[in-house]
């Protein structure tokens, strides 16, 4: 009985040795090298003098811009009691570099650099600071503004949302880039829409307007293109940048079982694929995020450890892919400031007219609007209501809560605007 025992064991052990062996020797296979030719970004050389980045880097430093200044220009344009004086005084101080600045942006190209895997913040600091171009922009259309000059406030709104255009639309735009510039159009939104509340505009001038600002929307190509260019940097930094792996390992353990080049950048790949086809989604709602593994539980941690390409799946799921759903969803929101903004102006038309708020949107068809804008979350059109006087996207989670939002909840679950 006990030799029998003895046998059956033994057989089970060379079972046990033989298999690990096959699937050692199994698992240690690698994918053929990654074609990811539509993951890069082209960048055709230009002239320095022929890109629209050499010259407002030149402007950002010409302009004697400081956080205590950056922030009593954002207090200026945002009071309620506007100090002229102290305006005209701030703006003169910046006059070289806001100059000219509609000629500027007609400079045919904007090429932005590949992040460096080795210095990859070096570039951050002067795209942030095309903001402050923008906010000079903001406090001049506030001024016009004031001064009654309804049209000349409109326009020093739309700079800012050209300035946001071209950033965003710069060959080679990322993460930042691309953040950059949707909060620079929403410095223009927000001046146009002091402007209408200030100066006001009449009827034809507001439907006007809002036509013009359907060409701001977020651009499609800009934000797919946006993943391909952090595919480059995330590859280079976490995949082609990657030298060994843990030196620790049983001797039984090849190197090429626990780590698979080719494979760990096929799963990049997939991944920023998958994400740029987000970009392209009619709504937030048609989105769908490639996730990750649950860190949390312990069957799947198991699974990613033991079985193969073990680091390179943990690069993948730890650093090469971070969940950038919010991300997305910022495109969404931006779609949604731009129809609110449309709306606003319309609706401050229709009570400069008729003594009060339509009890529609639909009212504003076709006289003030050409349609009713839509909820870039959901597909519908945006939410209103007249007692209120306000309007409300359904935001990220799509649920009306009737344009109210509990305190501490995360703004972009409901978008609310004023009227």
């Amino acid at each position: 009985m006990i030799r029998k025992l003895l046998k059956i064991v033994g057989f089970g052990l060379v079972g046990l040795v033989v298999g690990s062996g096959g699937w050692i020797a199994y698992g240690s296979r690698d994918l053929p090298q990654v074609d990811d030719a539509d993951l890069r970004i082209e960048r055709p050389p230009v002239d320095a003098e022929r890109n629209l980045r050499t010259h407002l880097d030149r402007r950002i430093e010409r302009m004697a811009w400081d956080d205590d200044y950056a922030e009593r220009v954002r207090r200026l344009v945002r009071a309620e009691d506007f100090d002229r004086s102290a305006a005209s005084a701030l703006l003169a101080q910046q006059r070289e570099g806001l100059a000219d600045l509609e000629s500027l942006l007609r400079v045919p190209h904007f090429r932005i650099p590949p992040l460096r895997a080795e210095a990859p913040w070096d570039e951050v600091p002067r795209e942030l600071h095309y903001r402050h171009l923008a906010w000079g922009l903001a406090l001049r259309s506030r001024l016009a503004a004031e001064d009654g000059d309804a049209e000349r406030a409109a326009h020093e709104a739309f700079l800012a949302l050209d300035l946001g255009q071209r950033v965003e639309r710069a060959t080679g735009a990322g993460f930042v880039t691309v953040l950059t510039s949707r909060g620079i159009k929403k410095i223009g939104l927000d001046a146009l829409d002091r402007a209408s509340r200030i100066a006001g505009f009449e009827a034809e001038h507001s439907k006007e307007l809002a036509r013009r600002l359907d060409s701001y929307r977020a651009a499609r190509q800009a934000w797919a293109d946006m993943w391909a260019v952090e595919y480059e940097f995330i590859s280079s930094m976490i995949i082609e940048e990657l030298v060994g792996v843990p030196s620790d390992l049983p001797a039984w353990v090849p190197e090429r079982y626990v780590f698979h080049p080719n494979r760990s950048m096929q799963m990049l790949a997939d991944a920023y694929r998958a994400r740029r086809r987000t970009a392209w989604a009619p709504t937030c709602a048609d989105m769908d995020f490639p996730l990750g593994w649950d860190p949390g539980d312990p069957v799947q941690k198991l699974r990613v450890v033991l079985g193969p390409n073990s680091v390179g799946r943990l690069l993948f799921h730890a650093g090469g892919t971070p969940n950038m759903a919010r991300m997305m969803l910022r495109r969404c929101q931006l779609d949604v400031e731009i129809g609110a903004t449309q709306a606003r102006l319309a609706l401050r038309a229709w009570q400069s007219e008729h003594g009060s708020l339509p009890e529609d949107l639909e009212d504003l068809v076709p006289g003030y609007l050409d349609a009713v804008p839509v909820d870039a979350f959901d597909g519908r059109p945006l939410r209103y209501e007249r007692q209120a006087g306000r309007m409300w996207s359904v935001g990220s989670d799509l649920r009306d809560r009737g344009g109210r939002l509990e305190e501490g909840e995360d703004p972009l679950r409901e978008i609310v605007f004023p009227i």
